[in-house]
């Protein structure tokens, strides 16, 4: 098993050998009686709110329990490589057992550099050794654990590429944190970027860890890698997940390790559900419904379609390159595409394996799933940040009720996407990106003809004043502070509501519900806590500033404040053209700013009249 290797260099007692002999023994013992176990960690899809795969962890027995104590000892013990086989071992058994009930999950294996480099860990993890297991290497995540820096990043990369070859994924784990550096990440060029804990915790509260999450996850895409935020503790780093961009997260908040994992629990699966309707709902763009653009391909209930009858339609049928599968409640269980299930049924026995089976064991299931109501644009950026085995399938729609409406083709998304790129950058307003009044207008026209819905007008008072007297750069900067904190409140209060810039310092929200007064109240407040960095202390102090009026007289001017008009379906009980809102708006943003002059805070006021234009 190895050699007991000791420092003589001190002087150490008869007691103290004998514990050390006594500890080995124990240690030896459990490697060999395979007393090593295998517990598994959900990671989460964010895209589909569905188990993506499994994190194997080993966990030992006592008094070497925690995989930190293990390897600890196994290097104090000269047994690293012994222990490293016993754990993987481990994690293949587990993983044959648990393809069984999550026959579509992924599975990551961790291993340090040192282990992956070794002669020993290319000529004991074959395909051959997974083939005993029955295990697809196209389900296995090699995860670089990085305990130690890499010595030879030359070795180290040829033995990425060669597992790559053989169909295994790579995951860099730990990235930000003790030896996993940008070295390592280009050495690896991983499939999965694994963000440390360290980053993600309190994330929802420190700007600077979002920004550089945010960067990362941008950096990802271009490079065809996938972000995982790991150790997600709470709902709001979760949330804060999704508005990153990040594809999965992993931590307590889903599921602690476990012998025998389960599925999610239904709360968190419907908790999954909504953010994933929020996040993918329409934000920003120019409003192009993709009902338009769906397509209806054959469709069979489960248990009710063999391979060989499957393998005759498509025969028959050359024009159809997809099938769905429904189940009893009219929900997609599958996609099937031509091409996957001849991939699937081919070779020297696939038709016999298959041809007696039902159709749905060919079935992609990591199929992408979005609601009628799903923004074009958001649609584009979910099918291209699918995996590449995946990214030219067809998109399965359903509606509000769950239920299967259609396909939309790859074709059709990035052809009306690149179209719809256009329309929104021809009118995004150039210091905010938000969208301009050709896309506002097209909301205000839209929401109107809703049941209920708000509009709420925002802008600056005595804004000009601080533009003459800071400079326009300043000015700039105090515009963009406001966008940011509005899009921060409707992110955390009011997802589905979208924030357009009219101009200058006007904007309008519009929302297809009518927001509690917390909503703006947080606007407020936060407005006026972060417009303090764009003064200086002194006129903060004075809570105000001299500034040269028209006359060239020097005026006492207050701070800028903040205000908000808001007019909702309660007080336009009929459709009405966007023009004519103007005169009400007009007149309750005039008492608006008359009351904020006098208080000093920015403030807002939500119309309480029913209007009548005709």
């Amino acid at each position: 098993m190895g050699i007991i290797q000791m420092n003589f260099n001190e002087e150490i007692s008869v007691k103290e050998y004998d514990n050390f002999n006594s500890e080995y023994e124990s240690f030896v013992k459990m490697i060999k009686s395979e007393q090593i176990t295998s517990h598994a960690q959900p990671i989460i899809d964010l895209y589909t709110g569905q188990i993506k795969g499994f994190e194997l962890l080993a966990r030992g027995c006592p008094p070497f329990y925690s995989p930190d104590i293990m390897f600890e000892k196994a290097r104090k013990f000269n047994l690293e490589w012994e222990l490293e086989y016993a754990c993987r071992e481990a994690a293949l058994k587990k993983i044959n057992i648990l393809s069984q009930n999550f026959t579509d999950c992924d599975f990551f294996i961790n291993v340090s550099p040192d282990i992956f480099s070794n002669v020993k860990f290319q000529s004991g993890f074959t395909l051959n050794k997974l083939k005993k297991h029955s295990i697809d290497p196209k389900r296995i995540v090699l995860e670089i654990t990085e305990s130690a820096s890499v010595k030879d990043y030359n070795h180290y990369e040829s033995m990425i590429k060669h597992y790559v070859r053989q169909g295994f994924r790579i995951a860099l784990d730990d990235f930000g944190s003790g030896y996993s550096g940008f070295t390592t990440l280009i050495a690896s060029t991983p499939h999965i970027l694994k963000i440390d804990k360290s980053i993600v915790r309190d994330i929802d509260r420190i700007s600077y860890k979002q920004n550089l999450v945010r960067s990362i996850c941008e950096f990802a895409a271009t490079v065809g890698s996938f972000i995982l935020l790991e150790g997600i503790e709470t709902e709001e780093e979760l949330k804060m997940a999704y508005r990153l961009g990040a594809r999965y997260a992993q931590g307590y908040f889903f599921a602690k390790p476990e012998k025998n994992p389960r599925a999610l629990d239904l709360n968190k699966k419907n908790l999954l559900k909504n953010l994933i309707k929020q996040y993918s709902k329409k934000t920003s763009s120019v409003e192009i419904s993709i009902f338009k653009l769906i397509s209806k391909p054959p469709v069979f209930p489960v248990k009710s379609l063999l391979c060989r009858e499957l393998d005759l339609f498509f025969k028959n049928n050359s024009g159809i390159d997809h099938v769905i599968i429904i189940d009893n409640n009219n929900y997609p269980n599958g996609l099937i595409t031509r091409q996957n299930f001849y991939s699937n049924i081919s070779g020297r026995y696939g038709y016999s394996v298959f041809e007696n089976k039902y159709a749905e064991k060919t079935c992609k299931k990591n199929m992408l799933i979005v609601s009628e109501d799903t923004d074009l644009r958001i649609l584009g950026k979910l099918t291209m940040n699918r995996d590449k085995d995946e990214i030219y399938d067809p998109v399965v729609i359903i509606d509000m009720n769950n239920r299967f409406l259609g396909t939309i083709t790859m074709e059709t998304v990035i052809s009306r996407a690149f179209d719809t790129e256009i329309k929104f950058a021809t009118s995004a307003n150039p210091l905010t990106s938000l969208p301009g009044n050709i896309v506002i207008n097209v909301w205000m026209e839209e929401i109107l003809k809703k049941d209920t819905y708000s509009i709420a007008y925002i802008d600056l008072d005595r804004f000009k004043e601080y533009n003459d007297n800071y400079g326009f750069s300043s000015g700039d900067e105090m515009i963009k502070l406001l966008a940011s904190v509005v899009d921060k409140a409707i992110s955390d209060f009011y997802p589905d509501s979208k924030l357009g810039h009219i101009g200058g310092d006007d904007f309008v929200i519009i929302s297809e519900s009518i927001p509690e007064d917390r909503f703006y109240d947080s606007i407020c407040k936060n407005f006026d806590i972060e417009k303090k960095r764009l003064f200086l202390e002194e006129d903060i102090e004075n809570g105000s500033y001299l500034c040269e009026n028209r006359k060239g007289e020097k005026e006492c001017i207050p701070l800028v404040t903040l205000s908000i008009a808001i007019i909702t379906s309660k007080n336009i009980p009929f459709p009405v053209h966007p023009g004519k809102l103007a005169q009400c708006i007009a007149l309750l943003k005039g008492k608006i700013k008359s009351l904020n002059k006098v208080s000093g805070k920015s403030g807002f006021m939500c119309e309480r009249r029913i209007y009548d234009f005709f």
